[in-house]
């Protein structure tokens, strides 16, 4: 039988807001966007019409389907992980980071700061850019979900728990993507790479290479609550969520410390005039927030960029174990289509190798899918890089 039409398509799904608020009605925040804007407050927030938009992913419901057999398996495994408090089991973790990876770039927030790097750079040079919205999206969750087994190795997860006074927020925007070895990288393949995905009221999950973090403790600050909110508040869409009434001035301090983050730019260009080299940033995290809870391994606090290239995520053995011991999660994925016999030449990666990486995965593509190669790249890199001359009246098509 056929199911019928979703009109409603929330890019945030609802199960998240059903584990952040226990009670049917909450209060939001809406942010405003310029200093001069007023700050407005409501207690009437419903579930149902938070972050979402009618056909946001499309009438023709392929990518609503999809995301809605992500979120059903999603939301089990987390209700189940509450409960029982237990290790992830690798297939569990895999689940985990595919759901936390395209929930990072399917919310409104992201597609518009994806959009307007693209436009503000068109302008650059004199040209327009032409997009299908439909295919991006489509484009962008096939790469993040697609592609998790390899963008996860590395890394590991901790529930961070929240027994201060202060209370978390929750955002349309709310998995957070940050690097602090790579500071100017968001790429979910660099070295280096948090998310902060908020499941609950009192706490959250942090993803993070394990390589390069030391874990100092499963407990939040005040401080460290403060820094989370910050975080939310400067990469949300136009809300912030949160249960009970919060002091308003408590607000203010936390909007005006976060206004210039939320008007930065994402791309910048080197050389002449009239032929440059263009790089665009992956869009998300603005801010570079520190928390107690993590903190670099003292061999990579003061390391140089070409230094840091020397300590990758990715080792021959991981690759190995991951393809050839476990082919449940290649049938999971769907990626036992593909021929990854040559991934176990790859040995000793280092990232000024990366390309190498890249290439055995998109060659794997049909020669003309180039938006797929196009968002395998900017995932795992978080930044493009663009041989740019100004032009007169050009398309930039996507």
């Amino acid at each position: 039988m056929n199911q019928p039409n979703t009109i409603n398509q929330h890019y945030v799904p609802e199960f998240c807001f059903k584990l952040f608020f226990q009670e049917e009605s909450f209060c939001y925040l809406s942010v405003p966007q310029a200093p001069n804007e007023r700050i407005l407050f409501s207690n009437k927030a419903r579930k149902k019409r938070q972050s979402s938009e009618d056909y946001f992913y499309g009438k023709d419901q392929t990518l609503e389907k999809k995301y809605a057999d992500l979120e059903n398996d999603t939301a089990i495994l987390i209700n189940s992980f509450l409960d029982n408090d237990e290790l992830l089991s690798e297939e569990q973790f895999n689940l985990l980071c595919r759901f936390a990876f395209s929930q990072a770039i399917r919310t409104k927030k992201f597609f518009e700061r994806y959009i307007g790097i693209k436009s503000n750079f068109a302008r650059e040079i004199n040209a327009t850019f032409v997009y299908n919205r439909e295919l991006l999206l489509l484009d962008f969750y096939f790469a993040a979900v697609a592609y998790a087994p390899i963008l996860n190795l590395g890394l590991t997860a901790s529930f961070i728990v929240n027994n201060t006074s202060n209370g978390l927020l929750f955002s349309d925007n709310p998995v957070q993507v940050y690097n602090s070895f790579f500071p100017y990288s968001h790429g979910l393949g660099m070295a280096g790479l948090v998310i902060v995905f908020p499941i609950h009221s009192y706490g959250f999950v942090v993803i993070y290479d394990e390589k390069m973090f030391n874990l100092n403790s499963t407990q939040m600050t005040t401080e460290d609550v403060k820094v989370y909110n910050k975080m939310l508040i400067a990469n949300c869409g136009e809300k912030v969520y949160f249960q009970d009434a919060v002091n308003q001035q408590y607000f203010r301090e936390l909007i005006e410390e976060t206004m210039e983050y939320r008007n930065a730019t994402y791309f910048n260009t080197l050389g002449p005039q009239d032929s440059k080299v263009a790089f665009l940033n992956f869009p998300q995290t603005n801010t570079q927030p520190v928390f107690s809870f993590l903190s670099l391994k003292e061999p990579y606090i003061d390391l140089g960029f070409e230094e840091k290239t020397e300590f990758p995520r990715f080792r021959c053995e991981q690759w190995k174990w991951r393809y050839n011991i476990n082919p449940k999660i290649l049938a999971q994925t769907g990626l036992e289509q593909y021929n990854w016999s040559k991934m176990n030449d790859i040995v000793d990666l280092y990232w000024g190798k990366q390309d190498e990486i890249l290439s055995v995965i998109t060659d794997e593509f049909d020669k003309q899918d180039l938006g797929m190669k196009e968002a395998i790249k900017f995932l795992f890199y978080g930044i493009e890089m663009v041989q740019i001359r100004k032009t007169d009246g050009a398309r930039l098509e996507k």
